[in-house]
């Protein structure tokens, strides 16, 4: 037998009911005695893997935080709707982020799967607000942030569909959690949206290929697979 903390039975019961609904026929998950630091580890581990993937587990979780200054349309705020279906906090006051990746279009260094600790430690970071005021506001988080951009790829929104770089804040998390390794968690949050999944079918070759590269070097590398290099590009 082995104890578990409050804090872990109760990710656990998230994750489960998030993306697994229970059944009538299932052991009931609110916390209580049954949930206590004496409950049985074997009971624990074998309902787990009855219906959670070895692949996606509490451990691998990665968390979405996302610095909301509400400059945008909420109807259309892809950010507020991950919040709202529990996929990633919001935060009014970027200085209450202390570590993590940092999502930056200006960042000089490329996301890889190099980052994963760093975002394993103290999540993804991105910044919804206008363009006016994004460079400015990048320029204080970058203090204690990992700022990464993102490599070569196709937005799906409706919005800006088609168009390169243009990706929503669950467009740029989803991808980013891809090229980590976290392909999974990347999949799921594109649910929320119909269109979701489209993203993925515009960008599953460069992605894979992203993922399988191991450093920030390499990743620019293989941009150069589906987008002509610049001539200030080195060979």
């Amino acid at each position: 037998m082995a104890g578990f903390s409050n804090e872990i039975l109760q990710n656990f019961t998230q994750i489960v009911e998030r993306y697994y609904p229970i059944t009538s026929s299932a052991p009931p998950l609110t916390p209580g005695p049954s949930y206590s630091t004496n409950f049985h580890f074997h009971f624990l581990t074998q309902y787990s893997k009855s219906i959670i993937p070895t692949q996606y587990s509490i451990i691998t979780m990665i968390k979405l935080k996302v610095v909301h200054v509400n400059q945008d349309d909420p109807k259309k705020c892809s950010a507020r709707k991950l919040a709202r279906m529990g996929h990633a906090q919001l935060y009014h006051d970027h200085l209450k982020i202390h570590r993590g990746i940092l999502l930056d279009p200006f960042a000089q260094i490329v996301l890889s799967k190099q980052d994963h600790k760093i975002a394993k430690f103290g999540g993804i970071i991105a910044l919804d607000c206008s363009w006016k005021k994004a460079e400015i506001m990048f320029q204080k988080m970058r203090t204690k942030l990992q700022p990464r951009s993102l490599p070569f790829l196709l937005a799906a929104n409706p919005g800006n569909y088609g168009k390169a770089f243009k990706l929503s804040t669950l467009e740029a998390f989803s991808a980013s959690l891809y090229i980590m390794g976290e392909k999974l968690q990347a999949e799921n949050i594109l649910k929320i949206y119909t269109w979701g999944e489209q993203f993925l079918n515009l960008n599953r070759e460069p992605l894979e290929e992203y993922s399988l590269a191991s450093t920030s070097k390499e990743v620019v590398e293989k941009q150069y697979l589906f987008i002509d290099r610049p001539d200030s590009a080195p060979q």
